[in-house]
């Protein structure tokens, strides 16, 4: 299952980052086999009504909803920039 990950810029906005399988699979370094499996499930997330079911969620409670397999990088209005693949590849930690 994909994740969703937080992020609070330092202007106090918040952020709710949908992470794909897909970007997990390929960023971890796995086979081609598993990402195109990560792909497949992605799919199937997106078809059931489940991330849009999210976003809507987040955004009732005040988060802006990033859907990282269309942007990777977050440009908050006070122009602070998260960079997603940046996190990762610099060992990031998600709690």
């Amino acid at each position: 299952m994909a994740f969703i990950l937080t992020y609070q810029c330092s202007c106090e906005e918040i952020y709710a980052v949908y992470v794909p399988q897909k970007l997990q699979a390929r960023e971890l370094g796995q086979s081609l086999k598993m990402i195109r499996e990560a792909e497949k499930a992605d799919k199937e997330e997106r078809e059931s009504g489940w991330i849009e079911r999210i976003k809507t969620g987040l955004e009732d409670v005040g988060a802006k909803f990033i859907d990282s397999s269309i942007n990777e990088v977050i440009q908050c209005e006070c122009g602070e920039v998260f960079d997603l693949l940046v996190f990762y590849r610099e060992g990031g930690v998600i709690v």
